[in-house]
Protein backbone atom coordinates (compact mmCIF):
# COMPACT_ATOMS: atom_id res chain seq x y z
CA UNK A 1 0.00 0.00 0.00
CA UNK A 2 3.15 2.54 0.69
CA UNK A 3 4.43 1.47 -2.01
CA UNK A 4 1.47 2.51 -4.10
CA UNK A 5 0.85 5.43 -2.69
CA UNK A 6 4.65 6.16 -2.96
CA UNK A 7 4.05 5.81 -6.84
CA UNK A 8 1.08 7.60 -7.05
CA UNK A 9 2.24 10.66 -5.67
CA UNK A 10 4.96 10.57 -8.35
CA UNK A 11 2.17 11.11 -11.15
CA UNK A 12 -0.87 13.66 -11.46
CA UNK A 13 -2.71 11.00 -12.43
CA UNK A 14 -3.92 7.65 -11.73
CA UNK A 15 -5.68 4.94 -13.60
CA UNK A 16 -8.78 4.34 -12.09
CA UNK A 17 -8.10 0.72 -11.89
CA UNK A 18 -5.03 1.61 -9.90
CA UNK A 19 -7.06 4.06 -7.57
CA UNK A 20 -9.90 1.21 -6.81
CA UNK A 21 -6.56 -1.12 -6.03
CA UNK A 22 -5.50 1.16 -3.37
CA UNK A 23 -8.27 2.54 -1.68
CA UNK A 24 -9.23 -1.72 -1.66
CA UNK A 25 -6.43 -1.95 0.00
CA UNK A 26 -6.55 1.09 2.73
CA UNK A 27 -9.86 0.21 3.70
CA UNK A 28 -9.06 -3.37 3.96
CA UNK A 29 -5.89 -2.22 6.61
CA UNK A 30 -8.68 0.29 8.08
CA UNK A 31 -10.85 -2.66 8.41
CA UNK A 32 -8.78 -5.02 10.40
CA UNK A 33 -7.11 -1.75 12.91
CA UNK A 34 -11.28 -1.11 13.30
CA UNK A 35 -11.73 -4.78 14.07
CA UNK A 36 -14.47 -5.11 11.40
CA UNK A 37 -16.78 -2.37 12.49
CA UNK A 38 -17.57 -1.61 9.47
CA UNK A 39 -18.34 -2.90 5.78
CA UNK A 40 -17.67 -1.33 2.26
CA UNK A 41 -18.47 -1.73 -1.21
CA UNK A 42 -17.40 -0.18 -4.40
CA UNK A 43 -19.35 0.12 -7.02
CA UNK A 44 -18.24 1.16 -10.97
CA UNK A 45 -20.55 1.98 -13.66
CA UNK A 46 -20.32 -0.59 -16.50
CA UNK A 47 -19.76 2.16 -19.00
CA UNK A 48 -16.39 3.33 -17.37
CA UNK A 49 -13.06 1.66 -18.98
CA UNK A 50 -10.86 1.42 -15.21
CA UNK A 51 -8.09 0.90 -17.08
CA UNK A 52 -8.29 3.63 -19.37
CA UNK A 53 -10.08 6.59 -17.44
CA UNK A 54 -7.82 8.56 -15.17
CA UNK A 55 -8.18 10.24 -11.92
CA UNK A 56 -6.38 12.93 -9.94
CA UNK A 57 -3.55 10.74 -7.83
CA UNK A 58 -3.89 11.41 -4.35
CA UNK A 59 -7.40 12.87 -3.87
CA UNK A 60 -9.63 10.27 -2.82
CA UNK A 61 -7.76 8.34 -0.21
CA UNK A 62 -8.65 11.92 1.95
CA UNK A 63 -12.24 11.70 1.78
CA UNK A 64 -12.51 7.54 2.42
CA UNK A 65 -10.03 8.21 5.61
CA UNK A 66 -12.47 10.92 7.12
CA UNK A 67 -15.87 8.83 6.15
CA UNK A 68 -14.04 6.00 8.54
CA UNK A 69 -11.84 7.43 11.03
CA UNK A 70 -14.41 10.14 11.95
CA UNK A 71 -18.15 8.74 11.05
CA UNK A 72 -17.81 5.01 11.50
CA UNK A 73 -14.98 4.79 13.84
CA UNK A 74 -17.66 6.72 16.47
CA UNK A 75 -20.33 4.69 15.46
CA UNK A 76 -21.88 1.99 17.60
CA UNK A 77 -23.08 -0.79 15.39
CA UNK A 78 -21.81 -2.17 12.28
CA UNK A 79 -21.28 0.92 9.69
CA UNK A 80 -21.18 1.30 5.83
CA UNK A 81 -18.96 2.66 3.62
CA UNK A 82 -19.75 2.54 0.02
CA UNK A 83 -17.34 4.34 -2.87
CA UNK A 84 -19.00 4.49 -5.91
CA UNK A 85 -18.07 5.43 -9.75
CA UNK A 86 -20.39 6.30 -12.57
CA UNK A 87 -21.01 8.79 -15.35
CA UNK A 88 -22.37 12.36 -14.99
CA UNK A 89 -25.16 14.10 -16.69
CA UNK A 90 -22.58 15.05 -19.66
CA UNK A 91 -20.11 12.49 -21.16
CA UNK A 92 -16.76 14.22 -20.11
CA UNK A 93 -17.90 14.09 -16.44
CA UNK A 94 -17.02 11.03 -13.68
CA UNK A 95 -18.53 11.35 -10.47
CA UNK A 96 -17.04 9.91 -7.39
CA UNK A 97 -19.14 9.23 -4.67
CA UNK A 98 -17.94 8.66 -1.01
CA UNK A 99 -21.12 7.86 1.27
CA UNK A 100 -21.26 6.31 5.16
CA UNK A 101 -23.41 5.83 7.45
CA UNK A 102 -21.59 7.20 10.22
CA UNK A 103 -22.32 9.62 13.03
CA UNK A 104 -22.01 12.21 10.56
CA UNK A 105 -20.10 15.79 10.45
CA UNK A 106 -21.56 17.75 13.32
CA UNK A 107 -21.28 14.94 16.03
CA UNK A 108 -17.59 14.08 14.78
CA UNK A 109 -16.48 17.23 15.40
CA UNK A 110 -17.96 17.01 19.03
CA UNK A 111 -16.08 14.03 19.48
CA UNK A 112 -13.30 15.91 18.14
CA UNK A 113 -13.76 19.34 20.62
CA UNK A 114 -14.15 16.44 23.51
CA UNK A 115 -11.33 14.10 22.32
CA UNK A 116 -8.49 13.35 25.40
CA UNK A 117 -5.30 13.49 22.75
CA UNK A 118 -6.15 15.82 19.96
CA UNK A 119 -4.73 15.46 16.66
CA UNK A 120 -4.12 17.79 13.57
CA UNK A 121 -6.34 16.98 10.40
CA UNK A 122 -5.11 17.85 6.51
CA UNK A 123 -7.46 15.67 5.07
CA UNK A 124 -10.09 18.25 4.14
CA UNK A 125 -7.63 20.85 3.94
CA UNK A 126 -5.24 18.36 1.79
CA UNK A 127 -7.97 17.79 -1.00
CA UNK A 128 -9.15 21.14 -1.49
CA UNK A 129 -5.39 22.41 -2.39
CA UNK A 130 -5.66 19.47 -4.46
CA UNK A 131 -8.90 20.42 -6.64
CA UNK A 132 -7.61 24.10 -6.23
CA UNK A 133 -3.84 23.04 -8.02
CA UNK A 134 -5.93 20.87 -10.66
CA UNK A 135 -8.17 23.46 -11.30
CA UNK A 136 -5.99 25.56 -11.87
CA UNK A 137 -3.40 23.73 -13.77
CA UNK A 138 -4.90 20.57 -15.44
CA UNK A 139 -7.50 19.70 -18.16
CA UNK A 140 -9.91 19.43 -15.17
CA UNK A 141 -12.36 21.08 -13.48
CA UNK A 142 -12.89 19.66 -9.91
CA UNK A 143 -15.89 20.03 -7.66
CA UNK A 144 -16.57 18.81 -4.30
CA UNK A 145 -19.85 18.74 -2.33
CA UNK A 146 -20.73 18.07 1.32
CA UNK A 147 -23.83 16.36 1.86
CA UNK A 148 -25.09 15.63 5.62
CA UNK A 149 -27.45 13.45 5.85
CA UNK A 150 -30.88 14.29 7.92
CA UNK A 151 -32.59 12.09 10.55
CA UNK A 152 -33.80 9.68 10.70
CA UNK A 153 -30.38 8.59 8.23
CA UNK A 154 -27.07 9.39 9.81
CA UNK A 155 -23.44 9.86 7.98
CA UNK A 156 -22.22 11.81 5.46
CA UNK A 157 -22.36 11.60 1.16
CA UNK A 158 -19.36 13.56 -0.60
CA UNK A 159 -19.43 13.91 -4.49
CA UNK A 160 -16.83 14.62 -6.09
CA UNK A 161 -17.07 15.70 -9.71
CA UNK A 162 -14.71 15.33 -12.46
CA UNK A 163 -15.04 17.51 -15.21
CA UNK A 164 -12.83 16.97 -18.39
CA UNK A 165 -12.18 19.82 -20.39
CA UNK A 166 -12.61 17.59 -23.35
CA UNK A 167 -15.09 15.18 -25.21
CA UNK A 168 -14.47 12.35 -22.93
CA UNK A 169 -12.69 11.37 -19.98
CA UNK A 170 -9.50 11.57 -19.94
CA UNK A 171 -7.47 8.17 -20.82
CA UNK A 172 -3.93 6.82 -20.57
Amino acid sequence: LLRAYIKASRNKFITLKEEIANLKNYILLQEARFKNRFNFEIITDNGIDQGKTIIPSLLLQPLVENAISHGLFHKEETGNLVIEFKKGAQDNELLCIIDDDGVGRETAMHFKENARFKTESYGTDLVKDLISIFNKYEAVQIDIDYIDKQHPQTGTTVILTIKYLHDEPAEI
